[in-house]
């Protein structure tokens, strides 16, 4: 591809389906329709299951067109996956490059029979501009981004931005849209200044000569919005990178390509052209924090993180209760049990049983209860904010008040509104958690009944956040989709139906969408539920068939929890409620948004929005594991990757290894920390305090904390007696204090829990303290003294996991009485890996035995710089035995003085007992430079050396013998020649 103007740019834009330079718009043009004459001799259902891409369609002109249809029968679509490219009137627009379509067809006669032919995969004939051009060996790949682009055509070279070059968006569009693109031009230019260490302007027109980005588009053309409000073209040559929608929201997920294609082109991006859009209109994610808050920092790292990634439905479920309520009481209450009895029972749980409702709220009981958790909420300007942000960034937040069920926060507040009728479930405690739906009486005076009552007082906690607030201020639910809940109700299905009906007119009324869990399979009845407008989430197939939801009217959310649901427990199972989901096979071609587990719908089909998955925080409370916001976010990361693969393309760009390779290639959104990465002036993960803190004094220090795996070590002295907690270290994944004001002793705290060493500082005397966390335990050491681990305070005996973030927002606290002398906090490197080869230098790894399935995972384990993970060989559905080969191949040759590895840290079966190690020479050969043995294997670091130093390009370690007969390592790392 030459050079060319700005000008000539956007006139080569037309090459890629554009009309014109002042326009861009995407060639399409109208569907022609087809006429029906008279009845066919065969019926309609034969033809259906005889018809074929091959023989009945035609895609050679501009509007799909029926081949061999007897005369009288009608054909039309009822399911594209991509309307991008064959749309529901028949109008193609064509690829720039191969791409496929799932087509669904209808068949009809005259008399008015019917039926669906199965599902093709399609392909739609390439743009002919782009079929002839001539094939050039240097022309450039497809760059590689999650999700993978839909269509790519490759030039020569690469753009490359000025040393001062801007972001331009063009004066006439820049209000165009809510946000406004301008809007979303200045989020993506702080998001490259980020990157660029200097300020990235926002221009309104083009500069000659300037290698700028620019963003444009095109609302009223009509061609481009074949694309659709979220699909977007790129145009890239050496002088200007063009990204043009008919949308702002289109334009923006195209910065998210930028983003991650600079990101791994060294801030360049290959010239060539690219269309992209998405598959599904609903991409998303359930985070529980009604049980499990989560801090706003998290909620919003995860926000960001799937607006990368273009995932843009992000499901808050703001409500919940402990699920195990039978264990706060010893009163019976099983179906046996007397009435006096179980209304005890009721009352000793609805007392003590934890519950929590995270949005600050004005309700109050008349008892003085209110309706907001006190340990954590968000308030209701900070979460309208949220919201706000997220719609920047093209998430809608969904926010979810679950009820009737899963509402002890509410029965708490209107203890008269518990549940009444008869109880399926084995403890009748699970009353406390339910509503009353019912149409028996609830005020004799004046015939209003139960669920007249429970309706007005929910309706009335939701117009707080539905309505205009008292000054004024914006709702703070905004203009968002709103989950009413009503899932695992366990109440009379009418009732149940009536409820439902009455929620979900009740926010079409007040201007929203509702959204809720499916739940009439369970509650099928006579009494209607109107689902036209709604959506509904099919999370469970005995509880909700999504066919069923269909005849409702109901827009259908993929969520099902075989499949789609986490209870994250630190112990690696894998599938449905277990620790990880099974992402190779989400990723795998047997599953697809529109596969509800073993029941399908029509892909593509309008009512089918798309796809979610769900993490479940049901071990909280009194089951709390001690998991954090920091160990959730790698499996809430890689697994909105896997979603955005699936729902916004195919996951056919790259195997399951590969993808994963390139989710941690392409790291993080610029403007977020996740990881509590902190460098210092070096580049070292490294942290180190510039001058002693007096007491009663703070500083700042501008980052967030300091992840594990670290050794912090500071001098702290406590002058005088305390009066209070001493806080000397905090942020927002938790605090550390010198003192604690329950009973003096050290403590942390960290997601609404409070935690103590067993230590208490001196008065008047600097002590040396020194904090160790590593694989999610943390050791505290007083003057070379091991103290021990911190002990929570609630419910120590389920208290597992004691990761904490070190954390380093504020230093020392106003009023405190605690010097701090000194800090420093450094990585912990696995002792004998300093000579490491880095992990970004090794160009793959493979294994010939992988299981391959979450914590027991394949070759990639092995160096994701994570010693929780491991690779392990393969155990089912069949055994292999030994021998186990893995290869390691450099990206270039490099030296070696050996090789080390690390058995896994969580078990024995498979760690290494005998095994071989080969070098690759320059001329590809393989030689033999080693072997290892040991007999009782540990978990600590092995070490296999050289007789000398060599260079080579691979290394292959073959496992002979390995603990009962399997093979597992957690990391692997080829040493550096000094």
């Amino acid at each position: 591809m030459k050079d060319t103007t700005l000008a000539a740019a956007l006139a080569a834009l037309a090459l890629a389906g554009f009309a014109g330079a002042e326009n861009l718009p995407f060639g399409a043009v109208p569907a022609l329709a087809q006429d029906a004459a008279a009845a066919p001799a065969v019926s309609v259902a034969e033809l259906a299951k005889a018809f074929s891409p091959e023989n009945n369609l035609d895609l050679s002109g501009e509007t799909l067109a029926y081949r061999n249809l007897p005369a009288g029968v009608s054909a039309k679509i009822v399911g594209t996956t991509y309307e991008q490219l064959v749309g529901f009137d028949g109008k193609i627009r064509r690829p720039i490059s191969p791409k496929t379509t799932k087509l669904t067809f209808a068949l009809s006669d005259a008399s008015g029979a019917t039926a669906q032919t199965a599902t093709f995969e399609v392909a739609v004939p390439v743009d002919a501009n782009f079929a002839k051009a001539p094939a050039v060996a240097a022309r450039n790949a497809k760059p590689a981004v999650v999700p993978a682009l839909q269509e790519w055509f490759g030039g020569e070279g690469a753009f490359v931005p000025a040393e001062d070059f801007a972001v331009v968006v063009p004066a006439s569009v820049a209000d165009v849209g809510e946000p406004s693109l301008r809007e979303r031009a200045e989020l993506f230019a702080a998001e490259l200044s980020e990157i660029f260490g200097r300020e990235v302007p926002v221009l309104d027109k083009a500069r000659g000569g300037k290698a700028d980005i620019v963003l444009i588009v095109a609302p009223e053309n009509p061609e481009i919005a074949f694309l659709g409000k979220e699909g977007y073209g790129i145009a890239s040559v050496k002088d200007a990178l063009v990204v043009a929608a008919s949308d702002p929201l289109g334009a923006f997920w195209g910065t998210r390509t930028i983003l991650q294609v600079f990101r791994r082109h060294e801030n360049t991006f290959p010239c060539g052209f690219a269309v992209d859009y998405p598959q599904y209109p609903l991409r998303g994610f359930m985070y529980d924090v009604g049980r499990k808050p989560a801090s706003l920092k998290a909620v919003r790292d995860v926000m960001r993180t799937m607006s990368y990634y273009k995932l843009n439905d992000f499901q808050l479920h703001l409500n919940d209760n402990y699920i195990w309520l039978h264990e706060y009481t010893a009163t019976p209450n099983g179906k046996d049990a007397s009435a006096e009895q179980k209304s005890a029972a009721a009352a000793e749980v609805l007392a003590a049983a934890p519950t929590a409702f995270r949005l600050e709220s004005d309700v109050v009981g008349k008892d003085g209860t209110p309706l907001t958790a006190p340990d954590h909420f968000y308030t209701k300007k900070e979460f309208g904010v949220l919201m706000d942000e997220a719609k920047l960034y093209g998430v809608n937040i969904v926010p979810e008040l679950d009820v009737p069920g899963h509402a002890m926060s509410f029965v708490r507040v209107r203890p008269e509104l518990m549940y009444r009728g008869a109880v399926t479930k084995p403890h009748d405690v699970e009353r406390t958690a339910m509503l009353d739906a019912s149409d028996a009486v609830f005020d004799p005076a004046t015939g209003r009944t139960f669920r007249e009552e429970t309706l007005a007082f929910v309706q009335s906690v939701f117009d707080e956040y539905l309505l205009p607030g008292k000054n004024g201020e914006p709702p703070v639910f905004r203009d968002a989709v709103v989950h009413i809940g009503t899932d695992e109700y366990y109440g009379n299905a009418e009732d149940y139906r009536a409820f439902a009906d009455a929620m979900l007119k009740y926010v079409k009324s007040r201007g929203r969408t509702p959204r809720l869990w499916g739940s009439l399979s369970v509650k099928k009845g006579k009494t209607p539920v109107d689902g036209t407008g709604a959506q509904i989430d099919v999370w469970n197939l005995g509880w909700q068939d999504p066919n069923l939801a269909l005849e409702h009217g109901f827009d259908l959310v993929n969520i099902v929890d075989a499949t789609s649901y986490v209870v994250p427990n630190g112990i690696g199972n894998v599938g449905g409620y277990g620790d990880l989901l099974n992402l190779p096979r989400l990723y795998s071609q047997t599953w697809h948004p529109h596969t509800f587990d073993f029941v399908g719908v029509v892909p593509g089909m309008p009512k089918m929005l798309g796809a979610q998955w769900a993490l479940w925080n049901d071990n909280s409370f009194r089951r709390d594991k001690g998991l954090t916001d920091f160990d959730l976010f790698d499996r809430i990361r890689k697994s909105c990757a896997v979603f955005a693969e699936k729902t916004w393309n195919s996951g056919e760009d790259a195997s399951y290894r590969d993808f994963m390779r390139l989710v941690k290639a392409v790291a993080f959104p610029p403007l977020t920390n996740p990881e509590y990465s902190v460098k210092n002036a070096a580049g070292e993960a490294a942290f180190e305090l510039a001058e002693p803190v007096p007491a009663g004094e703070s500083v700042a220090t501008g980052f967030a904390g300091f992840a594990p795996d670290y050794v912090a070590e500071f001098r702290v002295k406590r002058v005088g007696e305390s009066v209070g907690a001493q806080t000397i270290f905090s942020g927002p994944a938790g605090t550390f204090l010198a003192v604690r004001a329950q009973d003096g002793k050290v403590g942390i705290t960290r997601d609404t829990w409070s935690y103590a060493f067993d230590y208490a500082l001196p008065v008047d005397r600097e002590v040396a303290l020194r904090l160790v966390a590593k694989n999610r335990t943390l050791t505290l050491f007083a003057d070379g003294v091991e103290i021990g681990s911190p002990v929570r305070d609630a419910f120590p005996e389920s208290h597992k996991y004691s990761t904490f973030v070190f954390p380093l927002e504020t230093i020392g606290a106003a009023g405190g009485n605690v010097e701090i002398a000194s800090l420093k906090i450094a990585r912990i490197v696995e002792p004998g890996t300093e000579d490491a080869v880095p992990a970004d230098e090794i160009r793959g790894v493979s294994a010939s035995s992988e299981h391959g399935k979450g914590a027991d995972g394949d070759a990639s384990a092995l160096v994701d710089e994570d010693t929780d993970t491991y690779w392990h060989s393969r155990y089912a559905p069949t055994r292999d035995a030994p021998p186990f080969e893995i290869v390691v191949e450099l990206a270039k040759p490099t030296a070696l003085s050996g090789f080390a590895f690390l058995p896994r840290q969580s078990g024995d079966n498979g760690n290494v007992k005998r095994a071989e190690l080969f070098a690759k020479n320059g001329d590809g050969a393989w030689e033999k430079v080693s072997e290892f043995a040991d007999e009782n294997p540990s978990r600590a670091l092995k070490k296999i050396a050289f007789a000398s130093p060599r260079t080579a390009t691979a290394l292959k370690l073959v496992i002979l013998d390995g603990v009962g007969g399997y093979g597992t390592l957690a990391e692997i790392y080829p040493l550096r020649a000094k």
